[in-house]
């Protein structure tokens, strides 16, 4: 598995998303001419050439094209652009790479990193200010983009990347030649300010810095090269400058002495453009106009007839959708923070929350709950409207799936724009039951699809994989009770988790299909027994049960299975796996058994943990569901599917410990992960497919 991240990185999906934010960001063409629009023509050929001359290793970057950039009253910038299909590698390998470092960055960096922005820094230099730290070290690095050293850039990089492949392509970026109309050269140091991938490795230059300016008590703020310590006293300010240039300096860098300053807040400073004087802090929109922004004792108030259309525009979105609020990092949302909202995008869970990835989700996914709903498109966006009203527009490229509860319209052109880039419309009843999915045919990858079907024929590869989804599902069942039996002391749940101990060491007994199977069941039955022992007098629950759940915890548990088959569902077909051919589940007109499959190891960590902290924790309540006596159902309301929906995104984009790799990744990644293991061991039986367990 030594070069999986890169594997991973050169998957089509992956390219071609990188292709969609190269185009977004536009730009000029490259040393070689290629334009966006030329690449574009012929995108599939591209993208696979691209993938090829990296595998085979015969990839190597066009030079740079150096690009001076001259702002009104300011010095010229150098600027360095890749090729266009050099960007769509660096943008590739920056995605993939963007969570993994992440979780290194610190807290007090702000510049180039997802969820974060001048705002940001500018509420963090406040809050210090109005703690008393009011002398500021205000500096600047000389050249700081130009005097990165390369080999300590690449061993810092390599203590968080062990991918081979990876590193290699970074050196190479690191040393591709620069050329301008006169000239070409080779650059012994620094980052080229124009590559995709220079952000990030700046910032992780950067990282070593900010963590030893940290341990030793300082107040930091830093927006790429630009940065500020504050502190209460002038004595204690020149101790942090000094403390500042040795560091500087062991990172081969030097503080630039005609910008970098001691100051107070009484005195004025700018920083990323922002004026701090006192307790005034004003921006500028344009050169020479301040504008306030921040300051709690100058905000002009809006007036009557301003606050009323801003109420008229806030009753009219929130029956529909809401805009998660900011928050001090970057990661995921509490659900008990939302209010109604009948359109919900997973990269808006994701992007809220100190405790998940701060990564772009593997899939993203639109929700949409609100009866009566028309979908359509414009362009290269979907437009939503309710009541002839155009609520919200969502560029067609920021989307991976669509899934639709209840009566929702779908014109023609949208399902067939949906169809051309692959997006997949998953239909459910009101309640969540599953109806299909919308969907172009298994064609991608047939000489897989080969080797699937022949694994599939054969009995001890069918044994061998079914008995691997098992084990999977056992473990991880086995590990949520024993948490819920440590923390409170649940003596239903001690006894289930002996049983299932029993049941994995004999699985291996197992010699025949149905066996397998077998113990499959007979863990489930144990493993919901302890459910009832806790559930079944507040909430009714006596076993689990399908077609229709008759309780509140069965009707989440249907519900929650559902959302995960979808995205497991979508994971494989990325993989270009028929669906529909299975090894534990059976075989039967429209089930996609081997969905169901992968999901055995994911439903207990993250539905089945869902769903009992949702319930025992508070956060849903009897009072959230409904009783059907026609069909013997029971219903969960609205409020209560928003609740469900943002926890379940929570789960899926919260980053865990990977059991193989060692990294950690969010759910989804360690769900493909599975899928592209499964795909391995399928294509050769010697490879073992291990399951993931959770610890």
């Amino acid at each position: 598995m030594k070069d999986i991240l890169l594997e991973s990185i050169l998957d089509n999906p992956n390219l071609r998303s990188a292709w969609d934010k190269v185009r977004e960001n536009g730009g000029c063409a490259g040393t070689d001419g290629q334009t966006l629009a030329d690449f574009g023509s012929n995108l599939q050929v591209n993208l696979w050439a691209l993938n090829r001359e990296v595998t085979s290793g015969t990839y190597l970057p066009q030079a740079l094209l150096s690009v001076t950039l001259q702002k009104p009253g300011k010095k010229p910038r150098m600027l360095a652009i890749p090729s266009v299909r050099d960007r769509v590698l660096q943008t590739a390998v920056a995605r993939y790479l963007q969570p993994i470092l992440e979780h290194e960055f610190e807290e007090c960096s702000f510049g180039y990193r997802p969820g974060r922005s001048v705002d940001m820094a500018v509420r963090r230099i406040m809050s210090y200010r109005d703690q008393g730290f009011q002398w500021v070290v205000d500096a600047d690095i000389t050249h700081y983009f130009d005097e990165i050293d390369h080999s300590m850039l690449l061993l810092e990089l390599s203590r968080h990347v062990d991918d081979a492949g990876v590193l290699k392509l970074i050196r190479i970026w690191l040393r591709t030649p620069i050329q301008n109309e006169h000239a070409i050269w080779t650059p012994i140091r620094g980052v080229p300010q124009g590559s995709p991938i220079s952000p990030l490795l700046a910032n992780l230059y950067l990282d070593w810095f900010d963590e030893q300016l940290l341990a030793k008590g300082q107040r930091l703020v830093r927006f790429a090269d630009d940065f500020l310590i504050l502190c209460k006293s002038r004595e204690t300010a020149e101790d942090a400058l000094d403390i500042t240039d040795d560091l500087l300096n062991a990172l081969a860098l030097q503080l630039n002495t005609e910008k970098t300053k001691l100051t107070h807040f009484d005195e004025g400073f700018r920083f990323l453009g922002v004026l701090f004087l006192r307790s005034l802090v004003m921006k500028s929109r344009i050169q020479d106009e301040p504008v306030r922004i921040c300051s709690e004792t100058t905000v002009a108030r809006p007036t009557e007839s301003e606050n009323a259309k801003t109420k008229v525009d806030e009753d009219r979105e929130s029956r529909f959708f809401q805009v998660l609020p900011e928050s001090g990092k970057a990661p995921d949302v509490d659900a008990s923070v939302l209010t109604e909202n009948n359109f919900i995008e997973s990269d808006q869970v994701s992007a809220t929350d100190e405790a998940s990835s701060a990564s772009d989700p593997i899939l993203r996914t639109l929700y949409v709950n609100e009866n009566g709903a028309r979908l359509s498109k414009d362009g290269e966006t979907i437009c939503i409207h309710c009541d002839g009203e155009l609520i919200r527009r969502i560029p067609v490229r920021k989307l991976d799936q669509i899934i639709l509860f209840g009566n929702i319209q779908l014109t023609t052109p949208f399902m067939t724009g949906c169809l051309q880039r692959g997006i997949s419309i998953t239909l459910l009843s009101k309640n969540g039951g599953f109806y299909g999915i919308i969907d172009t045919l298994d064609s991608r990858n047939t000489e897989l699809q080969r080797d699937q079907f022949a694994c599939a024929d054969s009995a001890d590869n069918r044994l061998r994989l079914a008995r691997a989804f098992v084990l999977g599902k056992l473990r991880n069942s086995r590990v949520i009770l024993s948490r819920y039996a440590r923390k409170r002391h649940l003596s239903a749940f001690d006894k289930a988790v002996a049983e299932h101990g029993r049941l994995i060491a004999s699985l291996d007994n197992a010699r025949k299909l149905n066996a397998v199977r077998g113990f499959e069941g007979m863990a489930a039955n144990h493993y919901f027994q302890a459910w009832r022992a806790i559930l079944e007098t507040e909430w009714d629950f006596t076993g689990r049960k399908r077609q229709p759940p008759p309780d509140p915890v069965n009707v989440l548990l249907s519900f929650g299975y559902t959302l995960l088959f979808n995205n497991v569902f979508s994971l494989l077909r990325a993989r270009g796996l028929n669906t529909h051919v299975g090894f534990l589940h059976a075989e039967r007109a429209g089930h996609p058994a081997l969905a169901s499959d992968i999901m055995e190891e994911f439903r207990a960590p993250i539905i089945d943990a869902t769903v009992l902290s949702l319930v025992l924790n508070g956060r849903l309540s009897r009072d959230d569901f409904k009783s059907d006596a026609t069909s013997g159902g029971c219903h969960m309301s609205d409020q209560a599917r928003k609740t469900f929906i943002h926890a379940f995104e929570k789960k899926m984009n919260s980053r865990l410990i990977h059991p193989a790799t060692g990294r950690k990744i969010d759910y989804r990644r360690c769900v493909d992960q599975q899928v592209h293991l499964l795909a391995k061991s399928i294509c050769d039986s010697e490879i073992p497919y291990r399951p993931f367990v959770v610890r």
